[in-house]
Order: structure tokens, then sequence, then C-alpha cells
């Protein structure tokens, strides 16, 4: 479960909720334009793009949940059970497996036009980075100012759909989410107007313009909405705004439970900002904003540079 959003104002921001029942040790990670990035059927590359956002270490090697470049483009990998397929190494493809996907797509694409045309050069494969990390059924994500896309491999192949709204959650696929959205397109933040009868009709509270909204936590639920809040949430402070649009989503602990039993809950919601190569994280111990931009010289190292995500309580007493 996790829902991505793109949001354009006075920048571009885009993130996500990063929706589990537990956390795999995730660390905001920025990967410098020199840090050698390797590739199980291509070459490394030593010199790309720079990456910032939320990764598991592993070996070394940051596997990202999430991420912009220093270019303005940003990625994300969400859950895509059921309907996931991936493939054995094809010859005249770029073969991947699913968790290079992001780092491939943002190492060498300046915007989203580029990722979308080398979307269509690239199969996914079914190779686990190891035995205790298998791989996982994903879609992804990708968004800069102009616009975003889905990327979902299926029977077909890898399949890449533009993206209007700026939203993506989980099964089904991409095509379905659209489909369902005509069922909700009479709501409104205005007072609702009175169709039903020639008398009066009282209305007694704020909001029944919106009644019908999906309030559950189910993936179409949380991807209509998302584009309902993302349409018409409003504010000067566009991070503000953001992390607003992304709390309509987010899962409380206890709401939901996963198959095992255990509660699924939002992990972390992040936020990066591409107009000025920017990351802002809240997680589920801290609403605070935490907000981290790399310098000249951290860009061109040839190191990892990893920082703790927050776990404290944020509260700023008066």
């Amino acid at each position: 479960m996790c829902t991505a959003i793109s949001l354009t104002g006075n920048r571009h921001l885009a993130g996500r909720t990063l929706d589990l029942e537990c956390t795999l040790g995730e660390n905001l990670t920025l990967t410098p334009e020199q840090f050698p990035l390797s590739f199980l059927y291509g070459e490394t590359l030593y010199s790309h793009h720079a990456l910032l956002g939320v990764a598991h270490i592993e070996d070394g090697q940051p596997l990202y949940y999430d991420a912009i470049n220093n270019k303005g483009l940003f990625a994300a990998g969400l859950n895509f059970p059921h309907y996931a397929r991936y493939y054995p190494p094809k010859q005249g493809f770029i073969n991947l497996a699913s968790f290079e996907v992001i780092p491939y797509i943002l190492s060498l694409c300046s915007d989203l036009s580029g990722a979308a045309e080398e979307l269509k050069r690239i199969n996914i494969t079914p190779d686990s980075f190891s035995e205790s990390l298998p791989s996982t059924p994903m879609h992804w994500f990708f968004a800069d100012s102009k616009g975003s896309l889905v990327a979902e491999p299926d029977e077909g192949g890898l399949r890449v759909y533009e993206n209007p709204f700026g939203v993506l959650t989980n099964s089904p696929p991409f095509p379905h989410h659209i489909l369902r959205l005509a069922d909700f397109s009479a709501l409104s933040p205005a007072p609702p107007e009175n169709n039903i009868s020639v008398h009066p009709i009282p209305l007694y509270s704020r909001g029944l313009g919106a009644s019908g909204l999906p309030g559950d936590w189910s993936s179409v639920s949380r991807f209509v909405r998302g584009v309902y809040a993302s349409t018409h949430t409003k504010g000067e402070n566009d991070i503000g705004r953001f992390f607003h649009v992304a709390d309509t989503v987010s899962v409380p602990m206890g709401c939901i439970q996963a198959e095992n039993g255990r509660d699924v809950y939002t992990v972390y919601t992040s936020c990066g900002d591409t107009s000025r190569f920017a990351y802002y994280l809240t997680t589920y111990e801290s609403d605070k904003i935490f907000g981290y931009k790399p310098t000249g010289g951290e860009l061109t190292s040839n190191r990892l540079i990893v920082k703790n995500l927050p776990s404290a309580e944020g509260i700023c007493y008066f």
C-alpha cells in the first residue's frame, strides 16, 4: 500500500506515502554524481545525474523506494500485486531487475519525455537483489514539472501511460483507476445543488458537495481521494500543501491489518522538491517536517551520503 502524488504550484513537488507493516531500515540517501552505479545486465555508470531520496542500503548499494535527480525528475516504486509480470532477459531490450528501474532512469534521464523514451526499451527481469531481498511486484510513477506517467509490467511487457491526474496507488492496473473516477465526477468542494426535489432542502452541514468521497484505505479509494485532494487543495505554502494532500491518504496504525495480522501504517511520507533538489520527510513517529538540500561538494562526491529518518516525537512547545 502506497500513494504517489505530484503537485505543481510555485515549484514542482512529488512524493509518496510508504504504507507497510514494518520499517525496513530506510534512510534519506544522496547518490552523488561520481558514485558507481552497477546493473546486472549493463555497464557500471561512474558518472551520472545525482539522486536524492529514500533508500534501503544493502551491501553498499542504495535500493531506492523514491527519489529525485538533480535535473528535476521524480520516480517512485509502488507495490503492484497480482498484476506485475517480469520476464527473463530479452535480446534487443534494456534488461533491468525491478530494484534497478529507479536508479537507471534517474541516473540517465533529465525529464519525463526522456524517461518515456527510455522505458519503451526496458524489459523487467525477475532477478532478486539477494536471497534475503526477493523480487517484489512493482509498478512505477515518474513526474516532472510538466506532467507524470505510469509504467506497469504486464503480459504485454512494460506499458507506459500518461497520467494527467498526478496520482498513483496500487493494484489494479492504472486504466481501471481512471475508469473508476467517473463514479465520483460530480463531487465538488461547493455546496450541492438541489436536483432531487422541487422543494427546498436544508443543507445541515458544510462539505456535502463531496458526499460520497470514499473514506477507506483501499488502493482504488486512495486514488480517488488523492485526485480529489490534489485537485482542490489550496495554499501559498507548497510544501505544506503537499503534506496536507498526503495526509488524506495516509494510514493510521491499527486501521488496516496485513494478511499476517500485523498492522499496516504510513511508515513515512516523502516530498521531493524537483525545482530546488531538496527532500522533505515526515515519519509515523514524527510528523514534524525534516528537510535536506545537498551542497555543491556533496553532489560531486563518489560516496553515498546517508541520513537516518527521524524517529522522535516532533512536538514543539510554546
